[in-house]
């Protein structure tokens, strides 16, 4: 069997920590099983299933001494500590990070540590703390490991001049498949029977842009008073965007729905999805609404790997807000029914294939040395 450890912040319901878990459901856990070592030390949304099927968590608590650059060589060497004493255990370390700073230090920790074979997974397309990722970006691609990322976009961003493979972020197609049903049960239950409903879901963060999100939604009100918002995730920008909400007038209007497990079901309810987002390495709340046959607007820095279907509408970040306003109102009467999507290559059955594959190639590769 092979044992693999993916290192991530904290697992929760998350972009690359629910591909995590749709690959985890769907692998053969016969012939892999996943630990997980999370650099947060709290309770994730998914640790509960993790253990359920059959996987580990180990929690990093180490809290940071010494000056500005000191406290990172501190984690470092703390951090390489901890991973020596369960490196043997595995025969691969996956890393899921987008920034080339704390990337490069989990590569020197693992490799401190002994593991033998690590994959540094890219899974966006911009970072806080530009100047630092850009001058450490060229000391990460000098390392001797495996690359992946979720889109071009994303691989390029992290891995710079270095061929990396896109693993695509595969989700359960069949549990999108738009249900008339679950809209009507759905609607009534949010008492929003009669309304135009628009769907935001995401962490509540800068990246997702939730505050010119809501400004687009004020528009949609002015036009059509019978428009909803339905906010779905949480972060730390929530008590922001409640304040927000508030000077704009639309607590009754808007509604928060916090983290749920039954966004495929949601995804019938909406009549439309907005994702205003300032960057994303590939969006797969996206995929899962195409596969909802529901209409999207976005905005238009979203990579090419996204676009699976005529339903997502790109717009640019400057355009006026009633423009974005009209062109959401107007995908009112599109017949969900009547859409099919023929890509293939995000049904995770394929991806969790081909990833085991990879993990195998590599493990064998390794063995023949």
């Amino acid at each position: 069997m092979i044992r693999v450890l993916h290192w991530v912040s904290v697992m929760d319901r998350g972009g690359q920590e629910t591909f995590i878990m749709n690959i985890y459901r769907n692998i053969d856990r016969d012939k892999v099983q996943f630990d997980f070592l999370c650099s947060l030390n709290k309770k994730g949304d998914y640790d509960d299933e993790i253990k359920s099927l059959g996987g580990n968590i180990f929690y990093l608590d180490i809290k940071r001494k010494g000056g500005k650059f000191s406290k990172y060589y501190f984690e470092l060497k703390e951090t390489s500590k901890l991973l020596s004493k369960i490196a043997d255990k595995y025969d691969i370390i996956h890393l899921h990070n987008y920034h080339a700073f704390s990337s490069y230090l989990e590569v020197k920790a693992c490799k401190k540590a002994g593991f033998k074979n690590i994959i540094l997974h890219s899974h966006n397309s911009c970072a806080p703390r530009i100047k630092l990722h850009k001058l450490f970006r060229p000391l990460l691609a000098r390392q001797k490991i495996t690359r992946f990322a979720c889109s071009q976009e994303a691989g390029k961003w992290l891995h710079d001049n270095r061929s990396f493979e896109v693993i695509y972020n595969g989700i359960d197609t069949s549990q999108f498949y738009y249900d008339k049903e679950n809209r009507l049960k759905l609607r009534e239950e949010l008492g929003l029977i009669n309304n135009f409903v628009i769907g935001m879901v995401g962490r509540f963060n800068y990246q997702k842009n939730h505050m010119f999100a809501l400004e687009v939604f004020s528009e949609c009100v002015k036009i059509n008073h019978q428009a909803r918002l339905v906010l779905v995730g949480k972060g730390e920008l929530e008590q922001g965007i409640i304040k927000k909400v508030e000077e704009l007038s639309l607590q009754d209007k808007v509604i928060f729905l916090g983290v749920r497990n039954d966004v495929n079901k949601l995804m019938s309810a909406f009549d439309t999805l907005l994702m205003p987002s300032l960057f994303e390495g590939l969006g797969v709340v996206l995929i899962e609404a195409q596969y909802s046959y529901l209409p999207v607007i976005v905005s238009d820095n979203i990579p090419d790997e996204t676009y699976i279907s005529d339903l997502l509408k790109p717009i640019n970040l400057n355009s006026d807000k009633k423009i974005w306003a009209n062109t959401i109102l107007q995908l009112k009467h599109i017949n969900r029914e009547k859409i099919t999507i023929s890509d293939n290559n995000f049904n995770i059955n394929f991806v969790a294939s081909e990833l085991y594959n990879k993990y195998k190639n590599l493990v064998e590769a390794t063995n023949l040395k």
